[in-house]
């Protein structure tokens, strides 16, 4: 019986890279950021700006709030709004409207600003709409952090759902600005049930912060 000759495979040589004109030559250096990041001098990401809120949804209004709860909050207030109007009441007018200010709820309707809200949807003088908001707000009124804001929006939808009657509002205290409920007390259980759902929403807030 013939032997069977084992085949040979000739060896190839590695194939060497040729440097380019101007390319060091040996391992490249890394940009001197990763030897930063390295020795844990430089943070993966920067941290949130103060007030912010991490929100992955790309669509949303506002941050931290669905798009249905904005809408249905703006859409209340709006009513009382309009009714204070029509009533010439300019106290009611004034609150509502500082805060709108603090929410920047006009957001909720995708409204350019403030001064479209005032005289494009409620037919006030922007001027004289900004003039009750400061007289409740103070002259430094400005909008709340995202945070707060989506605290406020989600404490507020809860409690018109499953506590009818019971109001969220901000007002000035001994620490400086003030986030307010207000419970009728008329059906006790009723109104633990809604705290109870109330704090359920707001811990789930605090994964987006």
């Amino acid at each position: 019986m013939a032997t069977r000759r084992k085949r040979t495979v000739p060896e190839v040589a590695p194939r060497v890279r040729r440097s380019r004109p101007g390319e060091p030559r040996g391992l490249r250096k890394l940009p001197s950021h990763f030897d930063e990041l390295a020795r844990g001098e430089k943070l993966r990401r920067p941290p949130p700006r103060a007030g912010g809120i991490r929100d992955p949804r790309v669509s949303g209004l506002i941050p931290g709030v669905t798009n249905r709860d904005a809408r249905a909050v703006y859409d209340a207030r709006l009513l009382a709004l309009d009714a204070a109007v029509k009533a010439g009441d300019d106290a009611a007018l004034g609150r509502g409207l500082c805060e709108m200010v603090y929410l920047k709820l006009w957001r909720a309707r995708a409204l350019a600003g403030f001064d479209a809200l005032a005289q494009g949807v409620l037919g006030v003088d922007p001027a004289r709409a900004r003039t009750l908001a400061k007289e409740v707000g103070g002259e430094d009124l400005e909008p709340l952090g995202d945070a707060v804001v989506a605290l406020w929006l989600r404490a507020e939808t809860t409690l018109n759902a499953l506590a009818p009657g019971a109001r969220v509002t901000a007002g000035r205290g001994p620490r400086g600005l003030e986030l307010r409920i207000a419970l009728p007390l008329e059906e006790p259980l009723r109104d633990i049930e809604a705290l109870a759902e109330l704090g359920r929403r707001l811990s789930s807030l605090r994964r987006l912060l």
